[in-house]
Order: structure tokens, then C-alpha cells, then sequence
């Protein structure tokens, strides 16, 4: 299989087509096509719906299970949701003085501060909690904090001015590296965590074509990337070392849940399971819908209302492929 990549303005458009080779001479004893076992879906998802609750579902019916908090508000885009492994619920909320990272039990329980920032991302294996620094009352530069959650020490790197906004943060499935955007969305770049603390700047980008913005890790080395065309937003998928489309993913008809022009992608397409499965945040009639897509199926699925929305329950092996 074969693909072209044309760009045309801001547009991009995959093509797939079939490349003929010379038969070749026939082998007289094949080797059988292992087939390959999809993992699991997650049980439960947990949605930020436009009447400010978060609340635990079904995955598979949509039912509502349990309301985990109330009174959830955006400060400064949607609110970002991030499930840990271990059955606990980060996410950020609008204060009076500024944005806070709070978090839950799964299972239900009482709702606690961890510190003042916003977008928290949790590490594959729990351990880790990553955050950007509020700093709309200083006029500091934004910066990335990861926080170890059992010692508490934390390392943290700043850009050098404070002209560019933090979105999109997202933990490689391998625990090794967080992806995010700068720039109102336009650049992409990859923090490599195994160096001390530094500048924001000198992070490596994802050289993206025009056209594509980043929205999150596939696997280790491979990401969404979002295409806007004529009536459809297209998902594709990216390699994240230099940014090439490999193939499409998926599309819909509605545009993605964004408070604002800033937001780009962030928090829309969350992926489990590998990729398998992914989990589309899309503005509806404006009060937003939670989408469900399984690899070889044709069209995302309505699961749900909601803005924001995560994969929730048993972790599986290929989620750290």
C-alpha cells in the first residue's frame, strides 16, 4: 500500500492506493497469519458535562454510574480530566484565585486540592502527576511541573517568556516523555523527562504539516493528529519523531469541544488500548457529545453528552506499547 500526502492550502489529504509488483514464485509451504487478539475495552468512561458535573459511565452503554464532583468550572479552556491506574481522578477547576488541580477516588469519595495549575496529566503508571503553572495573576512564563505523588518532589521546566501558551500535555505511553503545544496550538514539541530541569525552548518539535495539529499519543511512537476539510474534522495518524501522516484514523462531521481559539485539540481524542479505541470530545449542538471509535469500524459512535472525557478502569499492556 502506497500513500500520497498532498498538501492544498491549510488542507490535507491522504491518499491510499495499491502499488503492483511482480508475482512472485509461489512457496510451497505458508507460514499461517497469527491473529491478532484486540485488547479490552475500558469499562467506564468519565465525562465534564456542559452543566458543570463530572460523572463516571458506561463505556459501552453510556449510563451514568456515579457523579464524582459538582460545580466543575473552566477558567481558561474546558476542564482537563486525567484517570490514574491506581482508581484516582485528577482534573481542574476554576477558583477565586485562579485554577486548581483537584482529585477523587473512581469509586466516589471526597475531592481534594493537589496544587494551583491547570491541565493535570497522570503517568502510565501512576506514580507521576504532570501539570502547567497558573500564571495569569503574574505574567510569568508557563511552565510544566511533573510531581512525584508518593515523595512529592517535583521538577519543572519554564519557557523564557511569557508569550507562549502551554495546551495539549500528554504522557508518551512509555512514561518517557510528554508531548504538548505552544503557540496557540501551532507548535508541537516532545519534553524528554530522563534531562533536568531547563527551558521550555529548546524541547525538540513535532514537524507536523501544515495544516495538522497534534492531539496526543497513539503509542510510544506514534500520535493523533486533527485535519480540518470541508465539513469534516479528520483524524490521522502521525509519527511523532518527524511528524509524517501514516494513515487515516477516523472522521466526524462536528467540529471538536473548544471553549476558545486556543484550545486547538486539547483534551478532545484520548486513545486505550493501544489506539484501538478512541474517545472523540465534539461540540454537538453546543452542549457537546462524547464519540467512541474501534479500530476497523467505519464511524465514531455517540456514547454520550459531555465536553471532556476520559478512559477509565483495568489498564492493559498495549495502553505502554
Amino acid at each position: 500500500m502506497a500513500a500520497l500526502v498532498l498538501l492544498v492550502g491549510s488542507v490535507v489529504v491522504v491518499v491510499f492506493g495499491s502499488t503492483r509488483h511482480p508475482r512472485s514464485h509461489p512457496i510451497s509451504s505458508p507460514v499461517p497469519r497469527q491473529k491478532l487478539v484486540a485488547p479490552p475495552m475500558p469499562p467506564q468512561i468519565v465525562v465534564w458535562t456542559n452543566n458543570f458535573k463530572i460523572e463516571v459511565l458506561s463505556s459501552r452503554s453510556g449510563q451514568v454510574v456515579r457523579t464524582l464532583a459538582t460545580g466543575v468550572e473552566e477558567i481558561r479552556g474546558l476542564p482537563t480530566l486525567a484517570a490514574s491506574p491506581s482508581g484516582v481522578l485528577y482534573f481542574d477547576n476554576a477558583s477565586g484565585t485562579g485554577e486548581e488541580i483537584l482529585r477523587v477516588p473512581l469509586a466516589g469519595g471526597p475531592v481534594t486540592d493537589i496544587a494551583q495549575g491547570r491541565m493535570p496529566a497522570i503517568s502510565p503508571n501512576g506514580a507521576s502527576l504532570a501539570y502547567v503553572t497558573y500564571t495569569d495573576l503574574t505574567d510569568a512564563p508557563e511552565a510544566i511541573v511533573v510531581m512525584d505523588l508518593r515523595s512529592g518532589a517535583q521538577q519543572s521546566w519554564a519557557f523564557t517568556t511569557s508569550h507562549r501558551d502551554i495546551t495539549s500535555l500528554a504522557w508518551s505511553p512509555d512514561g518517557g516523555s510528554l508531548s504538548f503545544n505552544s503557540v496557540q496550538g501551532a507548535t508541537s514539541q516532545v519534553l524528554e523527562l530522563g534531562a533536568s530541569s531547563g527551558p521550555l525552548d529548546d524541547a525538540p518539535t513535532v514537524p507536523l504539516p501544515p495544516g495538522v495539529q497534534w492531539a496526543g499519543y497513539l503509542s510510544s511512537q506514534t500520535g493523533v493528529g486533527v485535519a480540518a476539510s470541508t465539513g469534516r474534522i479528520n483524524l490521522v495518524r502521525v509519527a511523532v519523531s518527524d511528524g509524517r501522516l501514516l494513515g487515516p484514523l477516523t472522521s466526524i462531521q462536528e467540529p471538536l469541544a473548544t471553549a476558545n481559539s486556543l484550545d486547538g485539540a486539547e483534551g478532545t481524542v484520548q486513545a486505550a488500548g493501544g489506539g484501538h479505541y478512541l474517545l472523540i470530545s465534539g461540540s454537538g449542538a453546543g452542549t457537546g457529545e462524547i464519540l467512541q471509535w474501534t479500530v476497523g469500524t467505519h464511524h465514531p459512535v455517540r456514547v454520550a453528552p459531555g465536553l471532556r472525557a476520559v478512559w477509565a478502569g483495568a489498564s492493559t499492556k498495549a495502553d505502554q506499547s
